[in-house]
């Protein structure tokens, strides 16, 4: 029962969560990476300021997510998610002052909190009961390439030079918008499949 095969590591049903999980993922590697020198960069003595925004952002809309995925449905509740994230990232990048960087902190906690509920319900909507883990493997493994290429990508972009965070943030805003549109495109092609069936 502890053997692990690799078919038990991806499940196709859950490729659009799995997908959404990845490309949104990359900003909060990117976060977790060069946060602490661009509050450093901002003059702000504590570090740990923008992850206190937005856990208490994050963790104040979870509930509320939770319940409008339900009723508006989680692809358009991830659609609301992803365009805030991508804002939020924007922001980031272009902060100058605590106060513009403590906004930007908040509307990234806040898009989190939306989206990492309702991309695990959709994942568990779409997982046959029988591979309901291998459903949520898939997403996890999503979530750590996202978060490690995030990571890995906004290092190398920042290389120790202020003048590149803004890219370096943006560059996970576009992910996101990249979401958000792989969304609306989804959305369009199932009501086309629908229409045909």
């Amino acid at each position: 029962h502890l053997i692990i095969d690799r078919e038990d590591l991806f499940e196709p049903r859950v490729v659009s969560p799995a997908l959404v999980m990845m490309l949104t993922g990359f900003s909060f590697g990117t976060i977790l990476t060069i946060i602490p020198d661009f509050s450093d960069f901002l003059n702000i003595s504590n570090r740990g300021v923008f992850f206190t925004a937005f856990t208490i952002a994050s963790i104040s809309v979870r509930v509320l997510a939770g319940k409008a995925s339900d009723r508006f449905g989680r692809a358009n509740v991830l659609k609301l998610a992803t365009i805030m994230l991508a804002v939020a990232m924007y922001l980031i990048g272009s902060a100058h002052s605590f106060s513009s960087f403590i906004i930007a902190a908040v509307l990234f906690g806040l898009a989190s909190g939306i989206s990492s509920p309702t991309v695990f319900a959709w994942t568990i909507d779409l997982s046959p009961d029988q591979h309901r883990g291998r459903g949520l493997a898939t997403m996890f493994v999503a979530l750590e390439i996202g978060i490690g290429v995030g990571a890995l990508t906004s290092g190398w972009v920042y290389d120790n030079n202020p003048s590149m965070f803004p890219t370096a943030f943006w560059i996970g805003g576009i992910l996101a918008f990249l979401a958000f549109t792989y969304l609306m495109l989804e959305r369009i092609l199932r009501l086309r499949i629908a229409a045909k069936t």
